[in-house]
């Protein structure tokens, strides 16, 4: 189990930003007598910029996040006779002009993996909210002061269907104490109208890229 924290800080990862900008262009004159009414000249709308994009509330695509998830414990997977990840629920962000961001969440994951012949099932219970600051530079986005107070967290083993305790459990299931303990996340950033991609490195070399995709 001593990659389980990953598993937890993969979850809780959040991030992003946005708005729009145009300009005007000069409209053409008439050397003769000025027309009775004129007609109105179109604007040209600067494409926005990747902080302008961002900006908004977006869903997070789950599926994408369970494929996601067996992909990045690959190595895991390997040291097992078996291993399936799957989410189910809803997680949003919001990321305001601001600077602040809210991410809403009432998601379940379940982890099963089989280790020397014992079906091992992980279950990760969350609800409520998180809140947290951002800033985007060049590509990256980082995500700091994040307060979890309002997540609530509930892991549950069992081994072979017997409900079990494991130790550091019970830190898991503490949001607020477990964020906490991470450094601003910074995340590689795509964006268009209606996609929005995050791509963060793991601590752990061989696990591959955490990728979030969001939509609106």
């Amino acid at each position: 189990m001593r990659r389980t924290p990953a598993l937890a800080l993969a979850a809780t990862t959040l991030l992003l930003t946005a708005a729009c900008s145009s300009a005007e262009q000069p409209s053409a004159g008439a050397t003769s007598a000025p027309p009775a009414s004129a007609t109105p000249v179109a604007e040209a709308v600067e494409p926005p910029t990747l902080e302008e994009c961002v900006v908004g509330t977006w869903e997070q695509d789950m599926d994408a996040m369970s494929e996601q998830f067996e992909a990045m414990f690959a190595p895991l997977a390997a040291e097992t006779d078996g291993l399936d990840i799957s989410f189910d629920g809803t997680a949003s962000a919001a990321f305001a002009k601001d600077g602040t961001v809210t991410s809403t969440t009432d998601s379940t994951i379940v982890m099963t993996s089989v280790i020397e012949g014992t079906e091992l099932v992980m279950t990760m219970v969350s609800g409520g909210t998180t809140t947290g600051t951002w800033v985007v530079e060049d590509d990256t986005i980082t995500v700091g002061d994040v307060d979890a107070s309002g997540l609530t967290m509930d892991v549950s083993t069992t081994l072979d269907g017997v409900e079990t305790e494991i130790p550091g459990m019970d830190e898991m299931a503490n949001a607020d104490s477990l964020v906490g303990q991470l450094p601003p996340a910074a995340a590689a950033v795509e964006c268009t109208d209606d996609e929005l991609v995050m791509t963060t490195e793991m601590p752990d070399a061989s696990m591959a890229p955490a990728v979030q995709r969001y939509t609106r």
